[in-house]
């Protein structure tokens, strides 16, 4: 008998913590507390990585070597040129709207033209022929998504000034 009454007790015992632990019939229950869950924030749009492309030298300077660097800087985006074998003195720069090799029309000019008024210095290169510049190219002026589609360009120009002479090297954005 003792072993019945323990291979029921268990099972029984139980059954009576379960039914002990409910509510009763006419107990009221509570609403369960719901929280409200946030969505998570909107993902930060990634920031641009830097570009750079390599100039070429016009056919009468080929030993016109550099590179150009784009860097995003909020809306602006920042230029950074390195060239080496540059005639010394001073040098015009600008951005075209064209590719390499086209004479397009001058977009945004770092150093003044007849018709656009300059934002930065001329390229000074040294007389080993060695030149650095960076400048800012301002969202408003000149977006950035306009500078990738491979319409555009960078000139550097064979003089400074209006009357800058063709351009020496290019650097296609």
């Amino acid at each position: 008998m003792m072993r019945n009454l323990l291979r029921y007790a268990s099972p029984v015992l139980g059954l009576a913590v379960v039914f002990a632990c409910a509510p009763a019939d006419d107990a009221e229950l509570e609403p369960e507390e719901t929280q409200e869950v946030a969505p998570p924030p909107a993902p930060e749009p990634a920031e641009e990585a830097p570009w750079t492309t390599d100039f070429q030298a016009a056919p009468d300077v080929p030993n016109i070597t550099g590179s150009l660097t784009a860097e995003p800087m909020g809306d602006d985006t920042q230029v950074r040129i390195t060239l080496n074998g540059l005639p010394p003195g001073e040098h015009a720069w600008h951005i075209h709207n064209a590719p390499c090799g086209q004479d397009g029309p001058v977009v945004y000019a770092f150093t003044s033209t007849a018709e656009l008024e300059g934002t930065d210095a001329p390229i000074t290169a040294a007389e080993d022929g060695s030149a650095t510049a960076t400048a800012t190219v301002p969202g408003d002026r000149l977006m950035r998504a306009d500078l990738r589609n491979g319409q555009y360009s960078l000139h550097v120009h064979a003089n400074s000034g209006t009357d800058h002479g063709p351009s020496i090297a290019c650097a296609a954005f």
